[in-house]
């Protein structure tokens, strides 16, 4: 019991450094308004977000390493660039895990609400730099809101941040649509009129409120789960499985968790430096190095095929690379 006491006060007070994000000069030419690009390309393909696939950042606000308790960045951290540089390399959609702590608004990555882990970046700071690239870019943007701690959907102060960072850029319906949001032409919902837009989608929500721009996982529905495998091969093989079974007919998106998860034992390590712990960064980098040749792979083999493509591309530590391989598969699907 002494050992455990011992290992428990050790890990719950190591020290928790705020990391660097990354910030070196990157070319983002065709990813800054890529879907903008494509509907220019394709005028008459009328294209839906059933047609193409969208880059997704997992555990997208934390690029930053705060407030530690039993976790550190080599077990918590899972991405390196910020909200505005994610967004300037194509990245449209984001897992945003709200936490509220002493009143501030917070974003997290733990074990569970209140559990081993850390904070990101601050919400308002991620909300500030999604206003501000949507007020320049007429790009669609998708927030999957999970995970709340100690805040919900129905917290009018979570609620009044997001109005008040966000503003005219929250995605909203005056009336419900009979069709399905996945099968409506871009084109309607981001244009030079709209301006750029975020779709607010939040996993405890019972009902849509279309009016005010709130929607749960009904609006966008989408398939598909995460390996749950420290191994980039077996992650691949599960993806593959997964992704094969599922029916491009269904009124559905379809995601690729093109992510590895930490084992207790690698999570564990990552507090004692004398024997090099492996950093979710560095099993990410088998992963990442394998995506664009399995998105080939797939392509040749018929696994991916015209009207039955993965629509959503799930990733730590989210860049161009991911952006790249999402409009070949757009174009694979369009052309």
């Amino acid at each position: 019991m002494k050992k455990i006491t011992i290992l428990f006060f050790i890990l719950t007070f190591l020290s928790c450094k705020k990391n660097e994000v990354t910030t070196e000069p990157y070319n983002t030419e065709h990813t800054i308004d890529w879907m903008q690009d494509l509907i220019k390309k394709y005028p008459s393909k009328n294209i839906s977000l059933k047609d193409i696939c969208m880059p997704r950042a997992h555990d997208a606000a934390m690029y930053e390493v705060n407030n530690c308790y039993a976790g550190n960045a080599c077990n918590t951290k899972t991405q390196y660039r910020t909200m505005k540089s994610m967004l300037e390399s194509g990245i449209r959609v984001f897992d945003v895990r709200p936490v509220l702590k002493d009143g501030v608004f917070w974003t997290y990555h733990a074990t569970h609400c209140e559990g081993f882990g850390c904070d990101g970046v601050l919400l308002k700071t991620f909300l500030d730099e999604t206003k501000t690239y949507l007020e320049n870019h007429n790009e669609l943007l998708i927030f999957d809101l999970t995970h709340f701690c100690n805040t919900s959907s129905d917290d009018m102060a979570f609620l009044n941040l997001l109005n008040t960072s966000l503003g005219n850029t929250i995605y909203k319906q005056d009336s419900t649509n009979s069709n399905l949001f996945i099968n409506t032409p871009l084109s309607d919902i981001i244009n030079e009129n709209s301006g750029g837009k975020v779709v607010l989608k939040m996993e405890d929500l019972l009902a849509n409120n279309h009016q005010e721009g709130y929607f749960n996982n009904t609006f966008i529905p989408v398939e598909g789960t995460y390996a749950n495998k420290a191994d980039a091969e077996e992650m691949k093989a599960d993806q593959k499985v997964k992704f094969t079974a599922y029916n491009s007919s269904n009124e559905s998106l379809f995601r690729i968790s093109w992510t590895v998860t930490m084992d207790n034992a690698l999570a564990l390590n990552c507090f004692n430096e004398d024997r090099n712990p492996l950093s979710i960064e560095d099993i990410t980098k088998d992963a990442t190095n394998l995506l664009a040749s399995t998105i080939d792979e797939w392509i040749n083999n018929g696994t991916i095929q015209k009207a039955k493509i993965p629509n959503i591309l799930s990733v730590d530590f989210a860049d161009i690379f991911v952006t790249e391989q999402c409009i070949k598969i757009s174009e694979f699907n369009l052309n």
